[in-house]
C-alpha cells in the first residue's frame, strides 16, 4: 500500500484482485517474463485507433489514458533494467524482479497509491520441511523480493507500507504426509518506512496443544480488518465513513496493534 494524494492502483497477476473491482481504475499486468512482452496495444497503429474510441467518453477515456500511462511506466523501467544487465548485472527473475519493476513505477509515477502481488504455491499439504524443504524455497525468494522492493524505493520506502497476508493459515500440527492442512490462526507482515517494527503484535500463547483451537490451529486474537483499517486510519488517513465503505459493518478494534505505527 503506497501513499500518494492522487489516485491509481496497479495490479500485478493473471487476472484482476477482487479488492481492486471497484469504480477506480486498474491497471493489471502479467507477472514474470510476459510483462515485457511487446502487445498489440504497445504498436501506434493500434494505440492511435483505440485513442479515436475513448476520447469522447469521460469516465472510460480516463481509465483508459490510466493503464495507458501506466503500461508506459512499466516497459520504461523494463527497459531500463534491461540496459543495466546488458552492464553485467544480473537480470530480473521470478517475484524479485517484478517487486523491482513494481518499485520503479512507483519511484516513476507520483499517482501509484495501491499496488497489489497474487502468489500462488502455499498449499503444503505434502512434505513442507522446516528450514530446508518446500516452505523454505517459498519464503525464501518471497523474502527476497521483499528486499529488492526495499531497496529499489530508496526514498519513497518512507512513505510506503507493505503487507503481506495469506486467505488462510496452516495447522500447528503436522499431518500425516509431514505436511499442514488449512488452518484457523494465520499471520500477517507489516513492512514500511512508518511502521514500528521488529516485534510480534497480538497475544502470542505458544503452541502447546491446549493452547492451541481445537488443539491444532493457532487461535485468532486478531480481526484481520483491524490491521486492514488500522492501515487506512493512520496511514491513508480515511475517515471513518469512508473505511466503512472498505470494510462493510466492521467495528473497529486496533487493541492489539495500537502502536504499530511510528
Amino acid at each position: 500500500l503506497h501513499y500518494r494524494r492522487a489516485s491509481a492502483t496497479v495490479a500485478f497477476g493473471a487476472t484482476q484482485p477482487l479488492i481492486t473491482r471497484g469504480n477506480a481504475p486498474t491497471a493489471t499486468f502479467p507477472v514474470g517474463p510476459g510483462a515485457t512482452r511487446i502487445k498489440p496495444m504497445d504498436r501506434d497503429p493500434v494505440r492511435t485507433a483505440f485513442d479515436a474510441v475513448y476520447d469522447g467518453d469521460p469516465r472510460l477515456g480516463r481509465t483508459y489514458d490510466q493503464a495507458i500511462r501506466s503500461r508506459a511506466t512499466l516497459l520504461a523501467a523494463v527497459n531500463q533494467d534491461m540496459e543495466q544487465s546488458a552492464r553485467g548485472a544480473p537480470g530480473p527473475q521470478g517475484f524479485t524482479g517484478d517487486a523491482r519493476r513494481a518499485a520503479q513505477m512507483m519511484q516513476a509515477d507520483p499517482n501509484l497509491r495501491l499496488v497489489f502481488f497474487q502468489l500462488g504455491g502455499w498449499d503444503t499439504h505434502v512434505n513442507q520441511g522446516g528450514a530446508n524443504g518446500q516452505l523454505a524455497n517459498h519464503l525464501k525468494p518471497l523474502g527476497e523480493a521483499l528486499a529488492a522492493f526495499h531497496t529499489t524505493l530508496g526514498r519513497v520506502w518512507h512513505d510506503t507500507v507493505v503487507l503481506v497476508v495469506s486467505e488462510f493459515g496452516r495447522t500447528a500440527r503436522e499431518n500425516g504426509d509431514h505436511g499442514t492442512d488449512h488452518g484457523h490462526g494465520n499471520v500477517h507482515w507489516l513492512l514500511g518506512g512508518p511502521v514500528a517494527g521488529a516485534r510480534v503484535y497480538g497475544d502470542w500463547a505458544g503452541l502447546a496443544e491446549d493452547a492451541l483451537y481445537q488443539k491444532r490451529d493457532l487461535p485468532v486474537t486478531t480481526d484481520f480488518r483491524s490491521v486492514i483499517d488500522l492501515i487506512l486510519d493512520a496511514h491513508f488517513r480515511v475517515d471513518p465513513p469512508l473505511r466503512q465503505q472498505v470494510l462493510p459493518g466492521f467495528t473497529s478494534d486496533h487493541k492489539n496493534i495500537l502502536n504499530l505505527f511510528t
